[in-house]
């Protein structure tokens, strides 16, 4: 495989993964924390829900762009 194909394509799936991770970031900061005790352990859990989606594709993300950079590094 062409590594300059290689390197277009894990690029552009790192930054689609950069993308939902900061959006799934965002989902989990903009949960309203309630003031009643039975609800904040459901808040918590929810936003501790959305938290490991992101870390998740921050994870693959950052994969990738070792992908990308191992193979601009090989190109040479």
């Amino acid at each position: 495989m062409n590594l300059g194909l290689l390197i277009m394509v894990f690029g552009s799936f790192a930054a689609v993964l950069w993308l939902v991770s900061a959006l799934f970031w965002a989902r989990s900061a903009s949960i309203e924390i309630r003031n009643n005790q039975d609800a904040f352990i459901g808040d918590l859990q929810r936003a501790g829900y959305w938290n490991v989606w992101a870390a998740r594709s921050a994870c693959a993300a950052a994969v990738c762009s070792c992908i990308v950079a191992v193979c601009e590094v090989l190109r040479v």
